[in-house]
């Protein structure tokens, strides 16, 4: 983190989603950028709040039939509660909503699938190592 607050963030990331019909699935591999505020809450608990930008590629799998591919623009916001847990690790818990903007997957001549975005919501619980050392 810089010492005003402010943190970057690489992230790449793979998620795995079932449509409700279990018909088809959406899988996605992300690498972003992030830039996140920690607003200090305590000594040991901070408060992130932030956003990142950058590229997904998706995967849209119709069960036993077929699949298509796209690589997107991709955008993300995020809100985390941090604990210290000792000078440079903290546990973290982060909820992070992405945006996969207008990814289109054809299969074959028979059918275009064309979204505004495709949206995923996920809640983590990880560890955090301050590279540097703690503040």
């Amino acid at each position: 983190a810089f010492s005003s607050g402010w943190r970057l963030e690489g992230e790449l990331g793979f998620r795995h989603n079932d449509t409700t019909s279990d018909l088809a699935q959406v899988e996605h591999w992300s690498l972003m950028l992030n830039i996140l505020y920690d607003f200090k809450l305590s000594t040991d608990f901070d408060l992130s709040l932030g956003g990142g930008l950058g590229v997904d590629q998706s995967k849209f799998n119709i069960s036993g039939f077929t699949s298509d591919t796209d690589i997107n623009a991709a955008l993300q916001a995020i809100l985390g509660l941090s604990y210290a847990i000792g000078p440079d690790t903290d546990l973290t818990l982060t909820y992070r909503y992405m945006a996969v903007i207008d990814p289109s997957f054809q299969f074959g001549g028979a059918a275009t699938f064309n979204f505004d975005s495709i949206d995923n919501r996920a809640l983590t619980l990880g560890l955090r190592w301050h590279l540097g050392g703690g503040e």
